[in-house]
């Protein structure tokens, strides 16, 4: 604005030395109407830069605003990010200690059953021991009250006491259904001495299944003809 003056200021004084002096009044008047307009012209020029100014400022202004926005903007978002950054390192480094912790246990586990194996399988070998010589023992068992109930019924036969024998041969039965000799004295028993052909004829055939090359199997199957 000062550099404006100093131009115009400048203009109406080459004007006037342009002119020369008046010599008079009306010559004064001219003077003073040129010097009027020349003013007029003057602040015409520094209102129009005067305004020009402003807009610029005021442009300027709005672009410095905005560009502090978008700063500002761009700061918060930096800001929001590293915050998320941030609590997610604090989340991986929470897991990561949990996770040496968690190792950290199974190890521990790991040393202080591993004495343990070779307990557990030899405790293992003595049930299995124990579970085998129970079998067998059971097997014995039965095989000893199988034995005792058929040699009973054999007894029970021999002395004419019939029908102590078909409960104890059936007491056998029970216990080993697919014994032949059993079968072979069932079907004697209920042949000769109790009269019931239709039992006899079952055992006598169940016996021909399970022994169809014993000596005695001729014989049976003249008896299941004869009955």
């Amino acid at each position: 604005m000062m550099q404006a003056a100093k131009v115009m200021s400048k203009l109406v004084l080459c004007t006037l030395m342009a002119w020369g002096v008046p010599a008079g009044l009306r010559a004064q008047d001219e003077t003073d109407a040129r010097i009027a307009d020349l003013k007029e012209t003057f602040e015409d020029i520094t209102e129009s830069f005067r305004q020009r100014m402003t807009e610029a400022e005021q442009k300027h202004a709005g672009e410095r605003r905005a560009l502090v926005a978008e700063r500002d903007a761009a700061l918060a978002e930096r800001d929001a990010a590293s915050v998320q950054v941030a609590a997610m390192q604090a989340t991986i480094k929470a897991l990561e200690a949990r996770l040496a912790e968690r190792d950290a246990e199974l190890a521990s586990l790991r040393e202080a059953t591993a004495g343990n194996d070779d307990i557990l399988s030899q405790k293992d070998a003595e049930i299995e021991q124990l579970r085998k010589a129970l079998a067998d023992a059971e097997q014995a068992n039965a095989r000893e009250r199988f034995a005792l109930a058929y040699n009973l019924g054999s007894i029970y036969k021999a002395a004419r006491q019939y029908e102590r024998a078909e409960a104890q041969f059936l007491k056998a039965l029970e216990m080993n259904a697919d014994d032949a000799a059993l079968h072979y004295n069932l079907g004697i028993l209920y042949d000769d001495n109790l009269a019931n052909a239709k039992k006899a004829r079952r055992h006598y055939k169940r016996f021909l299944e399970l022994a169809p090359n014993d000596p005695d199997a001729p014989n049976v199957v003249k008896w299941l003809e004869e009955l």
